[in-house]
């Protein structure tokens, strides 16, 4: 009987053993493993291992799709531990015809600040949102005005963070924020576009009028911004 030390046993996992194990096994679970020895290390993150623990990946899941490797990119221990276990990222509120961002809504985006130090090969997309019966003008702007306060409010939370620091945090905020006081016609010309802002946390304004005989409480969640999984590099 061949010892887990022997160059054989080393060659039949590899072969035959060591892909339908993987599949049984978190990424984490599989990372303790490969620590033991530098020949696991190696077969555990070969690309043939890791596409076969892929495999047991259930797709379904919105999140799991954004982080799916494309292009050309490869799987990793790390794309597949965020598969396995995708963060839920928050929708942060807001108070009528307002772009600050609630006082509840602080801990979500220290939270997700957070997952973004941890896994920053992640992108995100922010969704601003108004309510759909809103003033054509007014709901753009202020859906616009709401997804770049909260990327530029998340990137101030990562300011400390080397590989944040290619991302303007100022870009497409006006200074003073969304305003419907005597500055309207500013405030209205500055987001008088939908535009997508940023480059791996990127953000847009998401308004679309209701349609006739929507039901009515849907407009609540025009208050909101929503915040998304938008990939893995």
């Amino acid at each position: 009987m061949l010892s887990a030390n022997e160059p054989g046993m080393l060659k039949l996992t590899s072969q035959d053993l060591l892909p339908w194990i993987l599949q049984c096994l978190s990424a984490s679970s599989v990372l303790r493993l490969a620590r033991s020895s530098k020949e696991l290390l190696k077969l555990c993150c070969c690309d043939h291992s890791l596409a076969a623990m892929a495999e047991s990946i259930n797709s379904s899941d919105e999140r799991v799709r954004a982080l799916r490797p494309e292009g050309g990119a490869k799987w990793s221990l790390e794309r597949l531990h965020l598969c396995q276990n995708p963060p839920c990222l928050p929708s942060i509120g807001f108070a009528f015809a307002s772009d600050a961002i609630s006082i509840n809504a602080h801990h979500e985006l220290e939270r997700t600040a957070a997952i973004l130090e941890k896994h920053p090969g992640l992108r995100l997309t922010i969704l601003g949102m108004a309510r759909p019966d809103a003033p054509h003008e007014l709901g753009v702007a202020l859906s616009q005005a709401r997804a770049v306060r909260v990327r530029s409010h998340l990137l101030g939370l990562l300011a400390n963070s080397t590989q944040w620091q290619d991302e303007d945090a100022t870009e497409g905020v006006r200074e003073g924020g969304y305003d419907e006081g005597e500055d309207i016609d500013d405030t209205l010309d500055f987001y008088s576009c939908q535009r997508w802002v940023g480059k791996k946390i990127r953000a847009i304004g998401k308004w679309e009028r209701r349609s006739p005989g929507a039901c009515p409480l849907c407009s609540s969640a025009g208050q909101s911004a929503r915040i998304e999984i938008g990939g893995f590099d």
